[in-house]
């Protein structure tokens, strides 16, 4: 079988820019949150998440770094960490004995994983190296960290692979969520470079291109200082939420066989060639460009 996949991600006091290698597998860990995924993300095989008991020193380490203490109190975390029952919370060995029983209970005996999440390279897989030798022991010697791959999509496309949540919660399991989400993004993208083979719903092409095309047509109409009317098309947003996890190759098949289904429409009611139809639609689309030129 194909390596599973355990998404990780760990809540604790922050760490410098200028934190080396040991300052960052040796930081404190608040929370923690897995899932276990199978390698192709189509099946979730189970989860675990815990606030771990807090030392005094690791506190006051937090309350150092006031930006990371406004973010652990807006989450909620620091209300657990401080509580009157933080004293009751498991110890990270306990944490770590967690995260193996959900290992040991869906995989067979003596199966690796490969760690996976965002920034696992530098700060997780560090601090489990260090922090939890027990489970260091059941990871594969490579990773799957998609923070790069996140901003450099960004950075080319100029803007995210999928439409942010309107606030991170900086909590463990719904950034490990959110970590999966994105790297189902980029793995349609992969997938959308295959362009034989497509299994889609030729229908399905079609009604993801026409939905497309009513949100470009939908839109408000005023007029300027100058007295021209000018159009507002739908936000892009909501386009970028109707090709969330959809291959390109998907989009641009439906959109070229919707094409087409018009074209076709368009000369049976005219009583033309689908051929002129064509014709007549390049020739008014130099005139267009000629006219903004």
């Amino acid at each position: 079988m194909s390596t599973p996949l355990l998404y990780i991600d760990f809540e604790g006091p922050g760490v410098k820019d200028t934190d080396g290698p040991t300052e960052v597998a040796n930081s404190a860990i608040f929370e923690v949150g897995a899932i276990l995924m199978t390698a192709d993300l189509s099946q979730e095989l189970g989860r675990y998440e815990t606030v771990v008991r807090p030392t005094e020193e690791a506190l006051e380490e937090l309350r150092a770094i006031p930006f990371v203490l406004d973010m652990h109190k807006a989450s909620g975390l620091y209300d657990v960490l401080t509580g009157p029952d933080a004293h009751l919370l498991p110890t990270l060995d306990e944490a770590e004995a967690g995260v193996l029983a959900l290992l040991d209970e869906r995989l067979p005996e003596g199966q690796k994983v490969t760690i996976a999440g965002t920034g696992v390279a530098r700060y997780d897989k560090p601090q489990v190296q260090v922090q939890m030798k027990r489970l260091a022991a059941r990871l594969t010697y490579d990773e799957q960290d998609i923070s790069s791959a996140r901003k450099r999509y960004q950075h080319i496309v100029g803007m995210p692979i999928v439409p942010p949540k309107p606030s991170k919660t900086h909590r463990a399991i719904a950034d490990v969520e959110d970590d999966i989400r994105h790297q189902r993004a980029f793995d349609n993208l992969y997938a959308g470079a295959i362009t034989e083979g497509g299994t889609t719903d030729p229908v399905a092409r079609q009604l993801l291109a026409l939905a497309i095309t009513e949100q470009y047509i939908q839109h408000d109409t005023f007029l300027n200082g100058d007295g021209d009317e000018v159009l507002t098309v739908a936000p892009p947003k909501v386009i970028q939420s109707l090709l969330e996890g959809v291959p390109a190759i998907e989009v641009v098949a439906g959109f070229a066989s919707m094409a087409e289904q018009l074209v076709r429409l368009l000369a049976a009611s005219q009583d033309v060639l689908p051929s002129d139809v064509v014709a007549g639609v390049r020739g008014a689309l130099l005139e267009a460009s000629a006219d903004v030129r």
